[in-house]
């Protein structure tokens, strides 16, 4: 939501009275009653109380030159709770993702995990694409391999963004069958091309016919398409975390 400094509900530090309407309660006392509640909240609850009622308050007297000691205090509050709020977020993505993995194996998939975290992803990928899921960063990090017990549908891991022997698949592989269809016509390759920028290929299958399962740039989206026409492709989920959730819930086989 966006945040207005000129209505926010709470004047910076050196704009309150002494002490409040009952006289009870000291500047001091004030805010630390604030922070004391703000422990009993969630993290995002937390930061978004923060933001309002302090920093962004705060950080415009600042710009006044109002400045003074507890305008740090506010940003270390909020630093503090940032952190928090990231922390719980990892938290929850590595959760979902041992949901997950369990889920795969339960089924029959094949899954090979990285002893140590794999923090290598080719440049190829990371120049290409933006807006890349973190949770699909994740999956790339803690997984080396996964496929079906018959290997005819594969999730796309960080060595298949390699290059590939000949007669192997490669990550791009219906990209490229495309444009070949389309050699000579430059207006039909453009778009191929255009395409294929905007979605990240995460899954490959050759089960019943040329496909594969993808994730939008534009909105997150996971999409699937299949031969002769790779380009015309279906929402199949909103996210890449609604994704693997319709996995994991059996909503969805592969």
């Amino acid at each position: 939501m966006p945040y207005h400094l000129a209505t926010a509900p709470y004047s910076i530090i050196t704009d309150l009275p002494t002490d409040d309407s009952n006289g009870n309660r000291t500047r001091v006392t004030a805010v630390k009653g604030r922070c004391l509640n703000r422990l009993t909240m969630e993290p995002d609850e937390r930061l978004h109380v923060a933001l309002t009622n302090d920093i962004i308050p705060y950080l415009a007297a600042f710009g006044k030159g109002k400045n003074n000691m507890t305008g740090y205090f506010f940003i270390l509050e909020y630093a503090i709770i940032l952190i928090m709020s990231q922390k719980r977020t990892a938290w929850r993505i590595a959760k979902m993702l041992h949901t997950f993995i369990k889920h795969m194996e339960e089924n029959g998939w094949q899954v090979a995990l990285y002893e140590n975290r794999n923090d290598y992803l080719s440049n190829i990928i990371t120049a290409r694409y933006t807006n890349i899921p973190e949770q699909w960063l994740e999956f790339i990090k803690t997984v080396k391999c996964m496929m079906n017990a018959e290997e005819t549908v594969w999730f796309l891991c960080a060595n298949d963004f390699e290059p590939q022997c000949d007669d192997a698949f490669q990550w791009n592989e219906w990209e490229k069958i495309s444009l070949t269809s389309a050699a000579g016509d430059t207006e039909w390759e453009a778009r191929i091309k255009v395409f294929w920028e905007n979605h990240l290929p995460i899954i490959m299958s050759v089960k019943d016919c040329y496909s594969y399962y993808a994730i939008s740039m534009k909105d997150g989206s996971v999409v699937r398409g299949a031969e002769p026409e790779f380009e015309e492709c279906e929402v199949i989920a909103p996210s890449y975390i609604a994704f693997t959730e319709k996995l994991s819930k059996g909503e969805l086989q592969l």
